[in-house]
């Protein structure tokens, strides 16, 4: 039995550098004109800091767009790029008089606001350049494997049977939860997942989520055989995705689920190319705009929730009004890089208290450990300037560097992470072996491109996704090993 693919990989193909340059030079004049606006109406004082803005979306648009044609559109640094591109967007929102309404305030009445957002700039667009810098430097491979290697010799009736008992495992394991959290009702879950912290006190103590993880498991397998024999999605493997979504999202762990969901989809693009980028792009911005649409009835669901004794609400309404405020919900409640934290952080270590000198980086070995608390540097950063308040409050990974040891240490680990981080990339394209394809990315979507957001203590939560994979996949290497050992793996 063959198991090799048909279709082979080929890197992106240039469409020629003049309409490459007009391209990058219209987007870098869009950008340069919408900063020029604020310009215009700025005071003197906030010169510098709309120029250093400009400058840090300009670098970001090029940087992205060059390494969506030489590496493709799953290219680490074309993710770190697209979430650094919202940071300096935040200072637009606090620019447009917004200071005093974002949820991480406490340098909204400082005096020195505008110093200590330039400084904060300094450091995020230090750390980019940085980042970029140790990408480019990572080695390239010497011979690029021109197709996936499907390394697991197994039958496809032995991997679609496991793929189907994980499928009942995890569907049975949120039928008996729609159950216990609502008899009288299954679909409650699934419509009160907004309320995932109200509801917490309601649950049994045997209520539990860890079948979930299976139905991930067993699309990762069903995907390998549909990639692997037919080159086509199938309506089975679309159904069980759909479903998958669904039951993840009555978790209420929005971005989670669409990041599962992305991580598949650039595993099948980067098996199965497409010929054409645009429908990749096109995928990506499907994505975004239903993680957006997520996003918004969870908030409404909560309302409902909470307010559930109250007969004037519906969900028409509630959808209207959070949809109003959009900008509020995104830039104001820090669902973006949140420069506020990043412009207290940079006040607080090493004037205030001293550097760390790298003991957040170590943080993310929590998530492996039984028994110990999960601990992130957003956690002492609340506990420190926001007692009490509920919500994350991540420093964002220039923050928790420049918290470590200043602006050397934002340097050189910005640095150092975009060369570990390419070079497990550019590894990945020399021997493109399916599991490995997934295991990029996952860390992809879990990991690197929250980076700018979150802080390294994110790593945790990636290898969590990718552990289960992993251990199914060694069994069924073993069993194969084991059952055709004339077969060389």
């Amino acid at each position: 039995m063959s198991f090799a693919p048909t279709r082979t990989y080929s890197p992106p193909a240039f469409v020629g550098a003049p309409k490459d340059a007009a391209f990058l030079a219209a987007g870098s004049l869009g950008v340069v004109l919408f900063w020029a606006f604020f310009l215009l109406e700025a005071v003197p004082a906030w010169h510098t800091v709309l120029m250093m803005a400009a400058l840090s979306q300009v670098s970001c648009f090029v940087v992205a767009y060059v390494s969506v044609r030489a590496e493709g559109p799953f290219s680490p640094l074309v993710w770190f790029s697209a979430m650094y591109f919202l940071l300096p967007a935040m200072a637009a929102y606090l620019f447009l008089g917004h200071f005093g309404d974002v949820y991480h305030h406490n340098v909204a009445f400082r005096s020195d606001r505008i110093d200590l957002m330039e400084r904060a700039l300094l450091v995020a667009l230090a750390g980019y350049i940085s980042y970029c810098v140790g990408h480019f430097l990572a080695p390239r491979p010497f011979k690029r494997q021109q197709q996936i290697l499907f390394d697991l010799a197994v039958k496809d009736g032995l991997v679609l049977g496991v793929a189907y008992a994980f499928y009942a495992i995890g569907i049975l394991n949120f039928g008996l939860n729609a159950w216990l959290y609502d008899s009288a009702n299954l679909a409650s879950l699934l419509l009160d997942y907004g309320a995932r912290d109200h509801r917490l006190d309601n649950l049994p103590a045997y209520f539990t989520t860890i079948g979930y993880n299976l139905l991930v498991v067993g699309l990762i397998l069903h995907m390998f055989i549909r990639i692997r024999t037919y080159q086509k999605v199938g309506l089975s493997l679309a159904f069980f995705g759909v479903l998958t979504g669904i039951i993840l999202l009555s978790t209420g762990r929005v971005w989670y689920t669409f990041s599962v969901g992305l991580a598949l989809f650039a595993c099948w693009n980067i098996c199965l190319p497409s010929r054409k980028i645009g429908r990749t792009i096109l995928g990506v911005g499907l994505v975004a705009l239903l993680v957006v649409a997520a996003f918004i009835l969870r908030i409404v669901s909560n309302l409902l929730y909470v307010e559930s004794d109250s007969a004037e609400l519906s969900w028409l309404s509630l959808v209207t009004e959070v949809a109003g405020s959009l900008g509020y919900l995104i830039f104001g409640r820090s669902n973006v890089p949140s420069l506020p934290i990043l412009m207290e952080v940079v006040d607080y270590y090493g004037v205030v208290v001293p550097y760390l000198y790298g003991e957040s980086l170590s943080y993310w070995m929590t998530y492996l450990l039984p028994g110990e608390d999960v601990r992130f540097l957003g956690h002492e950063i609340k506990e420190t300037f926001y007692a009490g308040r509920p919500g994350g409050f991540p420093p964002t990974v220039f923050g928790e560097f420049y918290a470590n040891g200043g602006m050397s240490f934002v340097v050189c680990g910005c640095a150092l992470l975009g060369f570990l981080v390419s070079a497990s990339f550019r590894m990945l394209q020399r021997t493109r072996s399916f599991i490995g394809v997934f295991v990029y990315s996952a860390f992809l979507f879990r990991f690197v491109f929250m980076l700018p957001k979150l802080e390294l203590a994110s790593f945790g939560s990636a290898v969590w996704l990718v552990l289960p994979a992993l251990l199914t996949w060694f069994v069924l290497f073993l069993l194969a090993r084991s059952s055709a050992p004339s077969v060389r793996q």
